[in-house]
């Protein structure tokens, strides 16, 4: 029990410090641990690493999870590619 006590105090902490940065740099959204992870992830697959990869590096058990962030991705390769012929 002392582990996840742990994990839940160090993630509060870093929710706290990613909330702060936010609202220095006045941004129109709040930033959380989640948000991070989800921008890590999309930034990952932008750049080429393999989805196995992020999915190892984000801990998860299921690809499938993974996978959604490959969706993102492929929708906004389609909006570039409508935005382009039309």
């Amino acid at each position: 029990m002392y582990a996840y006590e742990e994990l839940k105090r160090c993630s509060s902490l870093c929710g706290f410090h990613l909330r702060a940065i936010g609202k220095q740099m006045k941004l129109p959204f709040s930033l959380s641990f989640h948000l991070a992870r989800h921008t890590f992830a999309t930034n990952a697959l932008n750049n080429g690493m393999r989805i196995e990869h992020v999915s190892k590096l984000l801990d998860h058990t299921n690809i499938g999870t993974t996978q959604i962030y490959a969706k993102i991705i492929s929708q906004e390769l389609d909006d570039a590619v409508d935005k382009y012929i039309y």
